[in-house]
């Protein structure tokens, strides 16, 4: 529901999910606004659901639902745009939300037999997700591995990653001008910590975190120079 009859998007060339009205809502109290809160991470969390896909389609029976009595502020988005289909997903609260949202828009991708392609929010933070980001930097591509459980995890993913890098003709070492060889600018960087907050041993032991800092502050050869200590 908007103040006028039609919806008019905001000018601009980004996805059609960017430029949506929000200002042409209907009033709202603040304390009525729908929010999107963010889930504690460090609350205890139970196994991911596996969507009941086939459950679904047969009770949805196809019929539209109408909700009334609130202003929907978060929208999904369906837009064709250089010849494919995007779909736009918009911010939730819960990574089971998300899961629930993605397996709809497979299955009735599925029914048409029309590919499309997601874009959007991305699902909240949850420790049960793998996530690996790929992000276009100038001059560079930085990729962020997911968590590793083990240190043969981490020794696969790193081997896998930097074959798949060689293939592209990627590399992450770059030579100065006087030759040194060094790594790229924003690369070579490895988090310490664990795959929830429960489990990071700087939280479980603070002891540890102040031995580690002061080990590093008292070795300086560690460190770029210039760098930071994060």
């Amino acid at each position: 529901m908007l103040r006028s009859r039609h919806l008019f998007l905001v000018p601009g060339d980004s996805p059609v999910g960017f430029r949506l009205p929000l200002e042409s809502l209907l009033w709202e109290p603040a304390e009525q606004v729908r929010k999107v809160w963010v889930i504690d991470p460090m609350s205890p969390t139970a196994p991911l659901p596996v969507p009941q896909r086939q459950q679904r389609l047969d009770t949805a029976g196809g019929q539209p639902t109408a909700f009334t009595g609130t202003v929907v502020r978060t929208a999904l988005a369906i837009e064709p745009r250089g010849g494919r289909l995007w779909a736009f997903l918009p911010p939730v609260s819960t990574t089971e939300d998300y899961i629930e949202l993605i397996a709809a828009l497979e299955d009735t991708a599925a029914r048409l037999k029309m590919p499309i392609l997601v874009e959007g929010y991305p699902p909240p933070y949850d420790s049960r997700l793998r996530v690996i980001k790929v992000t276009p930097d100038p001059g560079v591509i930085e990729v962020n591995v997911h968590p590793a459980a083990s240190w043969r995890e981490l020794v696969a993913n790193t081997v896998t990653l930097y074959e798949q890098a060689r293939l592209c003709r990627l590399g992450t070492e770059k030579f100065m001008l006087d030759g040194r060889h060094t790594g790229t600018g924003g690369g070579n960087h490895l988090t310490l910590g664990g795959i929830t907050p429960s489990d990071s041993p700087f939280l479980r032991r603070p002891n540890l975190l102040k031995s580690f800092v002061g080990y590093w502050l008292n070795h300086p050869s560690l460190d770029e120079p210039g760098a930071a200590c994060r």
